[in-house]
């Protein structure tokens, strides 16, 4: 059982030093596919190793990368990252009373997309067939909110994919 110090304290570690945010990819076929994750950056090897033991307790897949940065050459730096709808949730469901910066609104724009995809996502058509629906308008721009890097792809470039519906 994960302790309540644990769970503030990895909250505020995620506030610190990572990013609660998505991905978005646009595929060769012309769809959008949108991975929401969470990520952690530290170079500390015990703080690394406690992110996975609690990650581990909570039965939530962490993966971490280590890599050399060109500004720390003596320090290996590395990425934690928790990605996937179900992941995702699961870790922000736990840390979120425990936010209190811009990244709980980030928390709460991710959590409420993640909950539309999942009532939103699969039907059946008039044969009984499932069918994978694509994004709403409204998912893309929910998440579009939060992507403030220069190289995030812009609203109207994510809206005009093959998979976007009215």
């Amino acid at each position: 059982m994960v302790k309540e110090t644990d769970l503030a304290w990895l909250a505020s570690f995620t506030e610190a030093e990572g990013s609660i945010s998505s991905q978005t990819t646009i595929r060769k076929n012309g769809n959008l596919v949108i991975t929401p994750f969470v990520r952690i950056t530290n170079s500390s090897n015990l703080a690394i190793d406690e992110i996975l033991r609690i990650c581990n307790e909570l039965e939530i897949p962490a993966k971490a990368y280590w890599r050399k940065e060109k500004h720390c050459v003596n320090v290996p730096i590395c990425n934690i990252r928790i990605e996937g709808c179900y992941s995702v949730y699961k870790l922000l469901e736990v840390i979120y009373p425990y936010l209190v910066t811009e990244k709980k609104h980030n928390a709460d724009v991710l959590m409420q997309f993640i909950l539309l995809r999942k009532n939103g996502l699969l039907t059946r058509n008039n044969k009984g067939q499932i069918i994978r629906n694509g994004y709403t308008v409204d998912e893309v721009t929910m998440i579009s909110s939060l992507r403030h890097h220069f190289k995030a792809k812009p609203l109207q470039e994510l809206l005009q994919c093959n998979n976007i519906v009215s």
